[in-house]
């Protein structure tokens, strides 16, 4: 599983030269990325691996690349490692394809939104795909949705 997951995980890591100049000014998190509970990220999820946006419209990756402060990182990292744990529990323990495609899901999106920032980011990307790697060992249809869901947050989370 490690190997498989890590060609998505990968392939973001070399997307890093897309990360903002220096002195660039980007805009304000929306509102949406923290005042949205955990369980109204689940409805948004629901579309993984297809189009995946909050209720306003927002990529989970906007709310990543735009969460500079330390109070925007802690919020949504809050927020985002509560998701991604139920999911995982799910996917896991209910050996839920369906949890695993949006885990991956949102592991490839907060990747994404990471890759494109100066690197503040990147703890919480990592979190959230420790919360991933947590799935090896579980069936292979379960793993295979893990990383298709990966691939699909990577490309348009």
């Amino acid at each position: 599983m490690g190997s498989r997951l890590a060609l998505p995980l990968a392939a973001a890591a070399l997307a890093g030269g897309l990360a903002t100049g220096c002195g660039e000014e980007l805009p304000r998190m929306p509102f949406s990325c923290t005042q949205q509970q955990p369980e109204l990220y689940t409805p948004a999820l629901r579309a993984a691996p297809g189009d995946v946006r909050l209720g306003d419209g927002t990529a989970i990756s906007t709310c990543v690349t735009r969460a500079r402060s330390d109070a925007d990182l802690q919020a949504l990292g809050l927020l985002l490692s509560g998701v991604a744990e139920d999911l995982a529990i799910r996917a896991r323990d209910a050996r839920d394809p369906v949890a695993a495609t949006r885990l991956g899901f949102l592991a490839g999106a907060v990747r994404r939104g990471a890759s494109r920032t100066n690197g503040i980011q990147e703890n919480l990307a990592r979190r959230i795909e420790g919360t991933a790697i947590k799935l090896e060992g579980a069936p292979a249809r379960v793993q295979t949705a893990l990383v298709d869901g990966t691939r699909a947050g990577l490309a348009r989370g």
